[in-house]
């Protein structure tokens, strides 16, 4: 999914299965589905957001969030924001059905 994201398995029956997969991923081409578990009461039936995502922006004197633990990785922070002018980062489509 994402090189901050754990925990994904992808398995293939045959080579060429596998080869295809490794080219969708390779070549950024790989349709992704997350699903998040949420508590609470959402009003609405489903939602669609539309903005780009970019990568947080370390303010100065802040500590970056490191998951990895790894002090030698700290000057990477794998937070994510909607993107902006001065930080545009990349096209995304959210869609959140309630269920």
């Amino acid at each position: 999914l994402d090189f901050a994201t754990s925990g994904v398995l992808c398995m293939a029956l045959t080579k060429e299965a596998n080869a295809a997969a490794n080219r969708l991923f390779e070549n950024r081409k790989a349709a992704k589905q997350y699903l998040a578990v949420c508590y609470g009461h959402i009003e609405l039936d489903d939602m669609r957001i539309e903005s780009p995502i970019a990568g947080y922006q370390v303010a100065e004197g802040e500590t970056p969030i490191n998951p990895t633990g790894c002090p030698e990785k700290l000057q990477k922070d794998f937070r994510m924001c909607v993107g902006s002018e001065d930080n545009p980062g990349r096209a995304a489509l959210t869609e959140l059905p309630v269920l």
